[in-house]
């Protein structure tokens, strides 16, 4: 019974100590994980504070990066797809469209569905400062 109660102590021992030690043996080559204030930091570097003027709309003229005003509003219209007046909204990139959204260019006005799905493409009132994340 003895060299059993001692071959017990061994292998408890041994299971301690590796325990204890095997948090000194991590691999060299391995990363560590970034700290939180890491991933702050990272995050903070893939935006970009801009106050929304029209100099700045007007640097977004293309139909890859368009931007207009509608009422004060900055609205980018860079993923707008399926528009029902096909390319009709394209003049406006780059500048104020309030009178071709609320007069559809003499043909009437804008559907209060249309209303509500603008709101998916506004960045910000003119004079606000927002932040966009960077392009990748």
């Amino acid at each position: 019974m003895k060299a059993s109660n001692e071959t017990r102590l061994f292998f408890i021992t041994a299971f301690f100590l590796g325990a204890l030690f095997a948090g000194c043996l991590t691999n060299p080559s391995q990363k560590p994980s970034p700290s939180p204030s890491a991933l702050n930091e990272t995050t903070t570097s893939q935006t970009q504070s801009i106050t929304l003027t029209m100099e700045e709309v007007a640097r977004h003229a293309s139909r890859e990066d368009c931007w207009t005003v509608i009422n004060g509003t900055v609205y980018d219209l860079s993923r707008f797809r399926g528009h029902s007046g096909g390319d009709n909204y394209l003049p406006y990139c780059g500048k104020d469209g309030t009178r071709g959204y609320f007069t559809k260019d003499g043909e009437g006005s804008h559907s209060p569905y249309a209303d509500e799905m603008m709101k998916d493409f506004e960045l910000g009132q003119l004079g606000q400062k927002i932040v966009l994340p960077n392009k990748r």
